[in-house]
């Protein structure tokens, strides 16, 4: 990003502008493999589809694994997760790292804010935070125990937060951006990040913000 630009005249002098900068992001290569035997008899003898079965079983268990790996991954034989990156306070306006996760603090030593409003406050600076840019395709991610939270959260009007959709298969909203629940998502406590926002590109394995 930060490709210079200007304006000028129709004949006016077009000087150089900057440049973007480049950097490198090296992405940890690993192959995740299952290996399920299971003897032709029982294929043949079984009274269901038992190759259809065990299929979805190894399905289930390789996204379950790539999940956790894409959340919180060390990057040994693994993909680094993005709560493993870097993180500091600092925004993106006062310079902070390439690389590095933007964090926000609750005030509380292990729980959000004392108030409602106090934590719809830091909700929204957390959207804000991320660059107008990326906010169109943005996503919430949490775990279980503080979805649960957030749902019985309300407004001074007695509205909740967190809204269901009405639309079958369509996630719940916080803030008009969709909620998705990730197992893996540490739960509210001290020194955790139980809160993600950021914009998915081609699914949860690639998060900005």
């Amino acid at each position: 990003g930060n490709a210079g630009s200007g304006w000028v005249g129709e004949t006016a002098a077009r000087p150089a502008t900057d440049t973007p900068t480049i950097n490198i992001v090296e992405c940890t290569g690993a192959d995740l493999y299952t290996n399920p035997q299971v003897t032709q008899w029982a294929l043949d003898d079984i009274k269901f589809d038992a190759a259809a079965w065990l299929a979805s079983e190894v399905g289930i268990e390789m996204a379950q694994r790539i999940q956790s790996k894409i959340v919180a991954g060390n990057g040994t034989n693994s993909p680094l997760g993005f709560l493993a990156a870097p993180q500091a306070l600092t925004s993106d306006s006062a310079g902070r790292a390439f690389g590095t996760i933007q964090y926000r603090k609750t005030g509380q030593a292990a729980a959000l804010p004392v108030t409602t409003s106090d934590t719809i406050n830091l909700l929204i600076d957390t959207t804000h935070d991320l660059a107008q840019r990326y906010r169109d395709e943005a996503v919430w991610l949490m775990g279980t125990l503080t979805l649960s939270t957030l749902r019985k959260c309300k407004d001074a009007d007695g509205r909740p937060i967190l809204l269901d959709s009405m639309v079958t298969g369509q996630p719940a909203t916080l803030l008009g951006y969709p909620v998705y629940e990730i197992s893996d998502m540490p739960d509210i406590a001290a020194n955790a990040l139980p809160i993600a926002f950021g914009k998915a590109y081609a699914g949860l394995g690639d998060v900005t913000g």
